[in-house]
């Protein structure tokens, strides 16, 4: 489900970003420090007692205990969700900027990095929703993972051509890391240059703003979550050079209406495109060895192992698929019916989850295994048919079923079963257990 990736990804971040707490060394005019080598002189901007709020400028130096000491950084989170915070003006002894240090600061609307800054950690200006546009002088060689996510405002990127690190070639409003040539931030005017191979991971994600976007030829992997939440998104046409798409690349793009799978891609990861609630038409070219949408099924079937991975409201389930995969239909809150055939005997992970929009479910007797969280949030649901003979019951996974309303929802089970599905984990919750003559 949605929110188990996003309270994944926010996990992921804290470990990349938080740090404790801890007091500050001194403070002076409103502004906190922590001293970085009493040899040196040198000291960062830290967190303080109280909320920096409107514009704060800070000093290049300050004198404590009648000692002059250069500010050399911005630490980890030393602005860190400070929202009355509008504007900062970083001084040129700074040459870093920590991890976390601008987090989730909403009402920043423009930042100028000065030219000694070599380093932009982890999460540094995440979640900025004001920030419109920003340039990356040519001393930084270091930009930390997450570090412009979610600055959803951002209509302009520029890198100084005197970097020998990263490049924004041919105004292509976006970060490219120039030896991989990985394309690692865009933003809603961005347009992917040709010479990129790389789309990274989380390089436009939720970029709400983004309606459209050319992957060219020559790009050969969309990295994970690249354009995870891109919900304006109303059409891609991913190139014959790609190979791979990582995991929740186009997770929650609502906007999306139809995907087509070049014949080049070996590698499709896990929710790749869940949560795409438009999606009417799913194609698969006919030269893939090893994805295919047989029968005009309008899914992606993985040809080796009969898995269904991704389906869609008009999905037809073709007979000879062995398994619904994890996620296959999650959030797919347009599918109303859906006809498991009998070749299927296992339905995975979240497989329907959040498909509000289904009234009831047939389960046939080659069932052998329901995935945790398989029909979770299938609220609509008002009738399951169960073909699993009582010999051959197994309990489902666990939350199979949560959220599914047991009491309004009638479970139908072979004659004779009554008793085993009532005595079972998962099925026994249902309150109306009907038996039916096979």
């Amino acid at each position: 489900m949605k929110q188990n990736y996003l309270k994944e990804l926010m996990t992921a971040l804290l470990l990349l970003c938080c740090t404790a707490a801890s007091a500050a060394d001194f403070e002076v005019d409103g502004i906190y420090y922590n001293i970085l080598s009493s040899e040196d002189k040198t000291v960062e901007v830290r967190s303080g007692s109280n909320k920096y709020t409107g514009s704060v400028t800070i000093p290049a130096s300050v004198t404590y205990n009648g000692e002059a000491y250069s500010v050399k950084s911005i630490g980890n989170n030393a602005f860190r969700r400070w929202h009355g915070l509008t504007s900062i003006e970083i001084p040129s002894s700074v040459t870093s900027i920590g991890s976390s240090a601008f987090y989730d600061c909403a009402a920043l609307t423009s930042i100028e990095i000065p030219s000694s800054v070599t380093s932009i950690g982890n999460s540094a200006f995440n979640r900025c929703a004001g920030l419109t546009s920003i340039v990356i002088p040519s001393s930084i060689t270091s930009i930390g993972n997450y570090a412009f996510a979610y600055c959803t405002g951002l209509t302009s990127i520029v890198v100084d051509e005197g970097n020998t690190i990263y490049d924004s070639r041919g105004n292509c409003n976006a970060i490219i890391k120039t030896a991989s040539n990985t394309l690692i931030l865009g933003c809603k005017n961005t347009i992917i240059p040709e010479g990129v191979t790389s789309i990274g991971n989380h390089a436009f994600h939720d970029c709400t703003s983004l309606t459209s976007i050319v992957i060219p030829e020559g790009v050969t992997s969309i990295g994970a979550a690249a354009f995870f939440g891109c919900d304006g998104l109303t059409s891609i046409e991913i190139p014959a050079s790609v190979t791979s798409i990582g995991d929740y690349v186009f997770y929650s793009c609502d906007g999306l209406t139809s995907i087509e799978i070049p014949a080049s891609v070996t590698s499709i990861a896990e929710y790749a495109f869940n949560g795409c609630t438009g999606l009417t038409s799913i194609v698969v070219d006919e030269g893939n060895t090893v994805y295919d949408s047989r029968g005009n099924c309008n899914a992606i079937i993985e040809t080796a192992s009969n898995t269904l991975i991704v389906g869609c409201k008009n999905t037809i389930i073709p007979s000879g698929v062995a398994s619904i995969g994890s996620g296959a239909f999650e959030d797919c809150d347009a599918l109303t019916s859906i006809e498991i055939p009998a070749s299927v005997t296992s339905i995975g992970y979240a497989a329907f989850s959040g498909c509000s929009g289904l009234t009831s479910v047939e389960i046939p007797s080659s069932v052998t295994s329901i995935g945790i969280w398989a029909f979770w949030g299938c609220t609509g649901l008002t009738s399951i048919t169960s073909h699993i003979a009582a010999e051959n019951l197994f309990a489902p996974g666990n939350n199979a079923f949560s959220r599914v309303n047991k009491s309004a929802c009638t479970l139908y089970v072979p004659a004779g079963a009554k008793e085993a599905y009532a005595a079972m984990e998962q099925w026994k919750d249902f309150k109306n257990i009907v038996e039916f003559e096979l």
